[in-house]
């Protein structure tokens, strides 16, 4: 499967805890299990190239495969994949937590 354009593929994760390491409070309904469209966390597997500017130049993605991000699953149309992955637009994003790239 290729990602296209200002998308990437992401696998759900469940928040256990009211913080990240990085001391980012999470409320309530990020934690949320059901589907209320609130912030979800997102453990990224693969972007694509990113968005393509008016100039014919391409703007890469702020984040990278590995990373986990906060995003709004219900403001990009989340599309889930046949093995329960969702395809997400990358301007749903409110946070990355990056994790150690070599």
């Amino acid at each position: 499967m290729q990602i296209l354009g200002n998308r990437f593929l992401a696998q759900r994760l469940k928040n256990e805890k009211a913080t990240t390491d990085g001391g980012i409070y999470l409320p309530p309904v990020a934690m949320d299990d059901n589907n209320t469209g609130g912030p979800k966390s997102w453990l990224v597997l693969q972007v694509g190239p990113g968005k393509r500017l008016k100039n014919g130049t391409w703007m890469p993605l702020e984040f990278n495969v590995g990373d986990v991000v906060i995003a709004h699953s219900y403001t990009t149309g989340a599309t889930e994949t046949k093995d329960g992955k969702f395809i997400l637009e990358a301007d749903a994003v409110v946070v990355v937590i990056p994790c150690k790239h070599d």
